[in-house]
């Protein structure tokens, strides 16, 4: 007990068992907090102004979705947080009207699923098939079945990525057959249409080509 202080009441003695436990409770500062490196490193991949569709896209971009690759390589575990990250900037992108931006989003996933199937790979397409193909996402179906035939052709890059990710052991290619099937028509409906549609559809016809070898 705490000493007597004319006739003042004692102060309690303080456990220190009590005392470390009251402030273990307590949460650090942000700075020493884990960060979530994945919900710096997917929008850092998107530049601040959507780059121009007729150019390639810019190298710092490919090097920062390098990066992001890497991370995924060496976490596979978040590897779903950053597929729900990248699809969430994608239909951001689509509903500002921003095909650069877009088409970023897609050249990241190309990259990504590309690299499932390397040698030395730490993770598979599998990761990535909630937002691809699953409801409600189903993203490759999105982008496939848009109006605007820019967005159409990122759609059929992404599909032939996916199929080219495939194995033997590891495939989605059923899911994907009516895909195909959908991007099969568009080519054949715009191939004699000339202009853009025509360079449109050659473009997405020769992706889902490459995608099938």
């Amino acid at each position: 007990p705490g000493a007597d202080f004319g006739g003042l009441p004692a102060a309690p003695v303080c456990d220190p068992a009590a005392m470390v436990a009251c402030f273990s409770c307590v949460p650090p500062p942000a700075s020493q907090r884990e960060r979530k490196i994945y919900n710096v490193l997917v929008p850092d991949v998107f530049p601040a102004g959507p780059p121009s569709v007729d150019a390639p896209v810019p190298h710092a971009t490919m090097k920062k979705i390098s990066k992001l690759q890497e991370y995924c390589m060496f976490n596979p575990g978040k590897i779903g947080k950053v597929s729900r990250r990248l699809t969430r900037r994608i239909r951001q992108a689509l509903a500002e009207g921003t095909p650069g931006h877009v088409r970023v989003g897609v050249s990241a996933y190309v990259y990504l699923l590309d690299h499932s199937s390397s040698e030395d790979r730490s993770y598979s397409l599998n990761y990535f098939n909630q937002e691809l193909i699953h409801p409600p996402e189903e993203l490759i179906s999105s982008l496939v079945n848009h109006t605007d035939p820019f967005i159409r052709t990122q759609g059929f890059e992404l599909l032939a990525a996916y199929i080219r990710a495939q194995s033997e052991v590891e495939n989605q290619l059923s899911a994907v057959k009516p895909l195909v099937q959908r991007a099969a028509r568009f080519v054949a409906g715009i191939a004699g249409g000339g202009g853009g549609a025509a360079a449109s559809g050659a473009a997405g016809g020769g992706a889902l080509e490459a995608g099938m070898r």
